[in-house]
């Protein structure tokens, strides 16, 4: 297939042999987010389609990669029918490793993705469940008000500042406070 199976490699995405394969117009019409614009991009929902990531993927995107991966229909239904299947390897990730990946890239989620070969919102989920809440989208005024926070600055004074996402700043408070501090400092 000489496919990319995860976020790092060196083979093409498989969204962007898609997008070398099919007609432009095509796809434009009936995958809107399969475009060009997208090239070398991951794209979840179509380079995840060949992994186990233990969610469901959409039948429409697997007969389109099926159809572009295999040159006769009869190639397509003797793999989707063949019963000596492989398990796929699962990404055996620490919790401890997942924490110093997100504590060293700033509680950044897609830094973190560079790192660790699991799908986004997985990751996403598997560090939440740790304590370690994304940090990347927070705006800067938010970021700084969890830094004065941290360190010692009164709750009153903190949602004062100016800019300040309240709702984000307490669902991170919430969440995972020592390694929020150690992440943003």
């Amino acid at each position: 297939m000489n496919v990319r199976l995860s976020l790092k490699g060196t083979r093409k995405n498989l969204s962007d042999v898609l997008i070398e394969s099919l007609p432009e117009a095509w796809v434009n019409k009936y995958f809107p987010n399969l475009t060009k614009d997208f090239k070398g991009q991951h794209l979840a929902e179509f380079d995840a389609t060949l992994t186990a990531s233990g969610q469901g993927k959409k039948i429409l995107t697997t007969l389109l990669v099926a159809a572009v991966l295999f040159a006769e229909d009869d190639q397509i239904l003797a793999k989707l029918t063949s019963t000596s299947e492989t398990p796929q390897p699962k990404f055996n990730v620490t919790d401890i490793e997942l924490m110093n990946s997100y504590l060293l890239n700033g509680g950044k989620l897609q830094e973190v993705a560079h790192e660790i070969p699991i799908e986004p919102s997985i990751l996403a989920k598997r560090l939440k469940s740790i304590g370690c809440p994304p940090l990347g989208k927070i705006n800067q005024s938010t970021r700084n008000a969890l830094k004065a926070f941290y360190a010692g600055a009164k709750l009153t004074e903190v949602l004062k500042m100016r800019g300040v996402n309240e709702q984000v700043f307490a669902a991170i408070i919430r969440s995972g406070s020592v390694n929020v501090r150690k992440a943003l400092s």
